[in-house]
């Protein structure tokens, strides 16, 4: 199917990363393209309904290194020129270390992704994607400019959604 196959040559593209989930393998059918990734203990969503993200007296604060995990991810998703356009709590997978102090998050669910092509640049040297219409992402993680017809996704849409998800790990 075609999300299928938009989210294996954005992951193909983007291994060797952190802050990226990694393809182990990947298998095409007839009828569709099934992906093998590592294992990850749940998504962020899960882990702000279990209070991971909230600050407890003696307890390590994990929310910036999760934010630097997720900005380096996003960096690099953007410096391949790929935009993500629905960024949630829900597609970015966790898991831990020793003691559930060491996390690690990446960023996930690649299928609503586009690559930046033909671009028209944008003030501040941004380019937005073709096809990147305002039917894509999840309402709540939606950038404002995107509520409006024929507008398009842009890297800034993503920032946007990043920032909505960092704003829910810290006030949920």
């Amino acid at each position: 199917s075609r999300p299928q196959q938009r989210e294996l040559d954005s992951l193909k593209e983007l291994q060797g990363t952190q802050g990226v989930v990694q393809l182990l393998s990947w298998t095409e059918t007839t009828f569709d393209v099934q992906l093998v990734f590592p294992f990850y203990r749940e998504d962020v969503r899960a882990a702000i309904g279990r209070g991971v993200f909230r600050l407890e007296r003696g307890k390590r604060d994990r929310l910036p290194t999760v934010c630097a995990q997720l900005l380096h991810g996003l960096g690099y998703i953007h410096d391949q020129r790929i935009i993500h356009r629905d960024l949630k709590p829900a597609n970015m997978l966790m898991t831990f270390g020793a003691g559930d102090d060491a996390v690690i998050v990446v960023i996930s669910d690649l299928g609503s992704s586009i690559r930046v092509t033909d671009a028209v640049p944008l003030g501040g040297g941004l380019a937005v994607g073709r096809g990147g219409g305002t039917g894509v992402g999840t309402y709540q993680f939606r950038a404002p400019e995107l509520f409006v017809k024929g507008a398009r996704c842009s890297y800034r849409s993503d920032v946007w959604a990043l920032g909505v998800c960092i704003v829910t790990m810290d006030t949920e």
